[in-house]
């Protein structure tokens, strides 16, 4: 039987009324009469308004790893909002998930929390820059590094008519200026070559090697590459290029989130 989208059709003319595409991501759009809207969810699976089931791949982009509605998480979640919902101040249990952080990751010894993978990237972009001294980082080609003019480039692979040169770096859209394209380099994932080659510049260089939405896309280079130039400007934060490595799952491909 034909799949129906009536009730997501319609819901989505509504919508597009005040969210532009009708979705606070443009992600979440997959056309006018194609975007979904979640009526429930359970487990590893969501249904739309319409009652169509499907198994929900990218779980939040991660958070929701344990499945939607799982009953230890949502006992949880009751239990944090007898103490509140959100504070201008800091709270207990800050400590207490920073402390589990660093024990499961060994090179965490500090935890700063944010409020998206937009804020982090900008946070350690901005962290390794003032460490370093300078201002050179890497963008990894099929990586989402977040939703600022920093990181929103792109290959123009498209418009590419000679396969001998490299394709044209653009910004995802108007609005990002182009005085930034001076600051990056430019990578493909899993070049280890090109990630080593331009770390060797003069520059010390930031780079989130770890993309998203490709399922099992395995590093077989970039992210050794990155470690060890990390460990190596850690030894030697001196003149000459590096790798500052702020690693994290991240979304490919996708100008906003």
């Amino acid at each position: 039987m034909a799949r129906s989208l009536d009730k997501s059709n319609a819901h989505f003319r509504r919508a597009v009324r005040k969210l532009p595409l009708g979705v606070s991501s443009n992600f979440r759009y997959w056309g006018d009469d194609k975007t979904l809207y979640v009526k429930t969810s359970q487990g590893a699976r969501i249904w739309d308004l319409d009652g169509n089931e499907y198994i929900d791949y990218r779980l939040g982009y991660g958070p929701v790893i344990l499945g939607h509605r799982h009953p230890e998480v949502d006992a949880a979640a009751r239990e944090g909002q007898e103490v509140g919902t959100v504070f201008a101040m800091s709270t207990e249990r800050e400590v207490v998930v920073a402390e589990l952080v660093s024990e499961m990751v060994e090179a965490a010894e500090l935890v700063r929390f944010s409020n998206s993978g937009t804020e982090a990237v900008m946070g350690a972009l901005r962290l390794a820059r003032g460490a370093t001294g300078r201002d050179g980082y890497v963008i990894l080609e099929g990586s989402y590094h977040g939703l600022f003019d920093a990181v929103m480039w792109q290959a123009d692979v498209e418009s590419m008519t000679d396969v001998s040169r490299e394709p044209d770096v653009l910004p995802f859209g108007k609005g990002v200026p182009g005085l930034i394209r001076d600051l990056f380099w430019h990578v493909p994932y899993n070049d280890a070559g090109r990630l080593d080659d331009a770390s060797r510049r003069q520059r010390d260089l930031g780079a989130d090697p770890v993309t998203g939405d490709e399922g099992d896309a395995m590093a077989h280079g970039s992210s050794r590459t990155t470690r060890r130039r990390a460990r190596w400007v850690g030894r030697a934060p001196g003149p000459g290029g590096g790798l500052k490595s702020t690693s994290r799952a991240i979304p490919a491909r996708v100008p906003d989130r």
